[in-house]
């Protein structure tokens, strides 16, 4: 915030929906830069989550790179995955990651 929040050509995007954004903001005011908040509801389901990027054709989403395949316990299982009409991968996962869900396994999806 120290660094980006007096640039109004930044964002920053709070995607909990308990998160209290507007006391974590509180100490850096006033701020330049665009505040979002977004709660992502994290109870959604395969179906919900494929159904609304379908609804809302986002042009690039960012997901874990393991919502991009079955699970391998699974591998049949396509409806455990995030679809798309097609999805060019421009951000690559880092190889051998032992959390699934560490920002370094997340891959940014553009949607063509």
């Amino acid at each position: 915030m120290e660094l980006w929040g007096s640039h109004s050509n930044h964002s920053v995007v709070f995607v909990e929906p308990d998160f209290p954004y507007l006391e974590a903001l509180a100490p850096y005011q006033p701020l330049t830069m665009k505040i979002v908040h977004c709660p992502i509801d994290t109870s959604l389901s395969f179906t919900q989550a494929n159904k609304l990027i379908r609804d809302l054709k986002p042009g690039n989403l960012l997901v874990p790179d393991v919502y991009l395949h079955p699970p391998v316990s699974a591998p049949l299982r396509s409806d455990l995955v995030i679809q798309g009409k097609s999805w060019d991968k421009l951000l690559l996962d880092l190889v051998g990651q032992k959390d699934p869900s560490s920002p370094q396994n997340w891959s940014l999806q553009h949607w063509v």
